[in-house]
């Protein structure tokens, strides 16, 4: 059984709302981190020529698109996760 994270006032047993919450968001950034891997990683998809992007070939233009998104996705993805309590360190 999978523990259920309680907010005061709420019975023993119950699920919160935060806890679905933060599973979501969990979920949500784990997708927006293996997202671009598997775009990346699924080379036949775009290993062409055309169409050509700025007289770039598409395999190139294809990899330095996702430079910008892969940096969207993870600051959206850091964004949705809670920040570690740093209690232990100086």
């Amino acid at each position: 059984m999978q523990p259920t994270s309680q907010l005061p006032g709420h019975p023993p047993g119950q699920k919160s709302r935060h806890g679905h919450s933060a599973r979501r968001r969990r979920r949500l950034a784990t997708a927006l981190l293996v997202l671009p891997v598997a775009c990346l990683a699924w080379v036949p998809s775009y290993a062409r020529d055309e169409p050509a992007i700025i007289d770039i070939p598409f395999f190139y233009a294809y990899q330095l698109a996702w430079i910008g998104l892969v940096v969207v996705c993870m600051a959206t993805a850091a964004a949705l996760l809670p920040i570690p309590n740093s209690k232990g360190s100086s």
